[in-house]
Formats: structure tokens, sequence, C-alpha cells
């Protein structure tokens, strides 16, 4: 028997999962028997590759010299729409690997040329549900932008941003305690540390009772990395961490970038544990391969499974997202 169906037509989602601010670099690689590698970087297109790979809608705004569209080609995704900014420098810094000991190496990174501060003027006219601040130095995003956006949606802000500090003569990137980021984290629905700059901040080695210090500052769900663990106070006060399957190696690049981002977006329609999981999971696959994540939401559902999923089961209170 012949039935004649309606054809029913989605409406296309035209709001964003995210509008993430950040930088693409030349970075050159030098260590310690002086061999120099360039290559292009920046926490943008290790934060776009993780968008693309879990199938999130993102708006991608970032600054460069014309001189350099070429970057562009490195920030791919269907689901990505890019806002450049042309401006006279493009961002460039050098990381030189120093020798500690036989066995440790640390990173120093030196800020050669920075693109002008994120303003205002440099807020896409796009919807979104979070409004994303990737890792930087301060001086890398104005006050106000993040006050703007703190009206629109949910503020995600990397808060390395406004702790490490350029210095003027040498370029070296260093922590300073002379930061206002006790003014910005009100603005802040999520905000993300290192375990050492929570310490910093907070002077507690214990990440727990540093989350609940910066929490009553404000902020609504805190994140803290430690190399392979996560840490999460959300917002209704629960502490849970979990750990990273892979073992952080020479790939541990925007670990903490890649786990970020792809925790706020989950969060747009999951609970925390869950979000926290599927962080983890594509952390561990970040890490099974040189340079920015690649791989699809199948091989994250896989990770899930096999990692996460049979764990004992953890309840804690409901959350209820204003969405």
């Amino acid at each position: 028997m012949n039935v004649k169906r309606k054809k029913v037509v989605l409406p296309k989602e035209t709001k964003f999962d995210s509008v993430i601010f950040g930088i693409i670099s030349k970075q050159y690689y030098e260590d310690y028997l002086d061999n120099v590698e360039e290559r292009i970087g920046g926490p943008l297109i290790y934060a776009n590759s993780a968008c693309a790979s879990n199938n999130s809608y993102v708006a991608l705004v970032t600054k460069f010299s014309d001189e350099d569209s070429f970057m562009l080609d490195y920030l791919n995704g269907k689901n990505s729409k890019i806002f450049h900014y042309n401006d006279t420098n493009s961002h460039c810094l050098t990381i030189k690997l120093k020798k500690i000991n036989q066995t440790q190496e640390k990173a120093f990174v030196y800020y050669d040329l920075r693109t002008t501060t994120f303003n205002e003027a440099n807020l896409p006219n796009v919807s979104a549900y979070n409004y994303v601040f990737l890792e930087g130095a301060i001086g890398d995003y104005d006050l106000n932008l993040i006050k703007k956006c703190s009206e629109l949606g949910d503020v995600a802000l990397d808060g390395s941003a406004f702790i490490n500090k350029v210095d003027n003569t040498t370029g070296l990137l260093t922590y300073t305690e002379d930061n206002n980021i006790k003014e910005i984290i009100p603005y802040c629905h999520y905000i993300k540390f290192t375990c050492e700059e929570s310490e910093l901040l907070t002077g507690k080695t214990n990440v727990k009772e540093a989350c609940e210090i910066i929490k009553s500052w404000g902020a609504q769900e805190i994140i803290i990395t430690k190399r392979d663990i996560v840490c999460v106070l959300d917002k209704n006060g629960n502490y849970i961490e979990e750990r990273i399957v892979e073992k952080p190696n020479l790939n541990y690049a925007f670990l903490d970038t890649t786990v970020f981002v792809s925790y706020v977006n989950q969060r747009i329609t999951s609970d925390p544990i869950y979000s926290l999981y599927c962080a983890c999971a594509i952390g561990t696959l970040k890490l099974k391969r040189p340079g920015p994540l690649l791989c699809n939401r199948a091989d994250i559902d896989h990770c899930l499974k096999f990692y996460y999923y049979f764990k004992p089961v953890e309840t804690i209170e409901p959350v209820e997202d204003d969405i």
C-alpha cells in the first residue's frame, strides 16, 4: 500500500555551543642541543581539533597579520566558523628546553611578538551557550570583553591568561602575583587552573581546599588539572576527580586546553560526572598521538565504554542547568 508521508525538515541549529577566543602562533622549539624546529601551534588549534572530534558547533575568534593567512589552513572542522581579525603582528614565541638533571627538562617560553588585546570590537554577532577564553598571558583579553560575554552566556576562562605575565625586557613568560584574577572570577561560570596556579593563588596544596577558596571568590565551577588528573568542583559543591588513562608523554602540549574545552562543551547537555568522563576520554586519545587531537565520536565512545563506564557508579546532587 502506498502511503504519502510528509517530509519533515528539522530546523538548522543557529546557536553555537561556544565562541572560543584564542591565538594561533608561529612557534620555535629549541632543545638543549640547540636544535630548532618551527611549527604552527597555539591553543586555538588544539581546542578546535577537540571540538571537531566531538562534533561541537563552535565559532573561533583569532588574530594574525594578513601575510600569515595560511595559518587558517590549520583550523579545520565542518562545524567550525572562523572569525579572523587582521593585526599588525602574528603571535610568535620561542620555547626553549633546558636540562635540569639527567632525567628532567624544563620548558621556558619567550614571547617574541604578540597580537593586540581581544576586546569588545572582536566579539562576533552570533549567539552561543559558552564564551571560552583559552590560555595565554596578561594583556591577551580585555576585562570588559569578559564582562560583556557574561551577559550573553556562560564564560569559561583559562585562568593562566590573567596569571602569566610577559617580561617586557626578556619576553620570558612567568607567573605573577600582581594580577586581578579575583576581580574577573565572579564573571566566570567555569574557570580552569593548573595545580601550580591554584597553589600560587590560594596557598593550598590540597586541590579540594583550593577549589573551595576559588569558588568563594564567585566562580560557579572550577576545573584543576594535575598532569593526568582532572579535578572538578561543580556548582552544587560536589568535588570529583578523574584520571586520564594514557600516561603523560611528549604529546602533553596543550592537553589542558583540550580537556578544558571538551568539559565545557559537554556540560551544555550533560552532568558534571559524564562531562568529566568525556573530557578525560578525549585527553586519553589526544595523548595517543603527536599534535592536536584526531579522532571521531566513535573513538570517544569506545574510550568511554572501556575506561569509564565500567567504574563504580557515583551519585551526586542533581544540577539544574539554566537552559
